[in-house]
């Protein structure tokens, strides 16, 4: 895992956030933020992954989530990461204590570059403000081996440069398309 100091090494080469903030900077990892940009699925009560895509509703924050509610969001930073690098996703533990669910995929895969989607999913009993650019979850890096290939030239990849601030549904994967 690498450092604070190995980090900002990296920035603009092998590792890329931005807009890049010193202070969301901590001692192995990033903090990132929430941007105003959201999208909440309308009600859907059976769905086939290689069949259905669910419609979505767009919205901006700051908006309550009501308890059982899910809401997709995006990070304002773009993250990318080339060469010897994956990134990881973690939640932020303040935000688990008041019963915001914040799901993210784990890994960011070398070749990866764009905004992140963050699917915040409120299981406590009252309903949560959100605002854009609270920090919403950490990005950590690691040192990885060689990769044969990568996120932006893998045929199955789905998210390649996404760098437009638009939220993401669900897509069914390219092999049922």
């Amino acid at each position: 895992m690498l450092s604070d100091t190995q980090i900002k090494a990296r920035l603009n080469d092998t590792i890329l956030i931005e807009p890049y903030k010193a202070k969301n900077l901590g001692p192995n990892s990033y903090d990132l933020t929430l941007s105003k940009f959201a999208k909440i699925p309308k009600i859907h009560y059976n769905i086939n992954l290689i069949k259905d895509v669910p419609e979505y509703y767009d919205t901006t924050f700051p908006l309550f989530i009501q308890p059982g509610e899910m809401v997709i969001g995006l990070t304002e930073e773009i993250v990318g990461v080339t060469g010897d690098i994956v990134g990881f996703l973690m939640k932020r533990s303040n935000l688990t204590r008041l019963g915001l669910d914040v799901v993210i995929a784990p890994f960011i895969d070398t070749g990866f570059k764009g905004h992140l989607s963050i699917v915040m999913h409120n299981i406590s009993p009252y309903q949560i403000e959100i605002h854009p650019g609270i920090r919403i979850c950490q990005v950590g890096f690691m040192k990885t081996g060689e990769v044969g290939i990568s996120y932006d030239k893998r045929e199955l990849s789905k998210n390649i440069d996404q760098i437009e601030f638009k939220v993401p549904g669900y897509r069914i994967d390219k092999e049922y398309r």
